[in-house]
């Protein structure tokens, strides 16, 4: 509790950011340099593995302070009442604004919409605790993915 606490208390709304779903290629291009921009640039991830065949067919999400992209996420469904949400990735200049919530609350709403009742993400564990005070439940064993260890969660919605 201590840990969501300090999360809590250390994410603050600034600036003005929006967050919508992904309707032209022009914000979809975007979503891909900020995914770029983090997870190969930052984390090292192997570049030919970060854009991936579910893109065409998913849901994404972006985050824009004014018209400056700086944070997205995707949803593929499972199945009729399963979703995964995932490439959750914010701008480091950006993280720790709500962005994050943000593109997390749009992405859960939609799954709502389309009759969703559970999320499953692959959390990267240095940010479980986001996920945690967003309402998911870590289950089973740490894991590697691209040499980052991640934790596997879910919510019912």
């Amino acid at each position: 509790q201590l840990i969501q606490l300090r999360w809590q208390m250390t994410s603050k709304p600034r600036g003005n950011i929006k967050v919508k779903l992904v309707e032209t290629q022009t914000e979809k291009e975007s979503c891909f340099d900020i995914r770029t921009q983090v997870f190969v640039g930052e984390q090292g991830v192997d570049i030919t593995h970060e854009i991936d065949g579910y893109d065409e067919t998913c849901v994404h999400a972006i985050a824009f302070v004014e018209t400056k992209p700086v944070g997205t996420g995707r949803m593929i469904h499972i199945s009729d009442t399963e979703a995964q949400i995932g490439r959750m990735a914010v701008l480091p200049e950006w993280r720790r604004s709500c962005t994050g919530t943000k593109i997390l609350d749009l992405l859960e709403d939609t799954a709502k919409t389309a009759g969703i009742t559970r999320i499953v993400l692959h959390a990267q564990v240095y940010v479980q605790n986001f996920y945690e005070v967003n309402g998911y439940t870590a289950t089973g064993d740490i894991f590697l993915d691209e040499n980052i260890e991640h934790i596997l969660m879910y919510k019912e919605v």
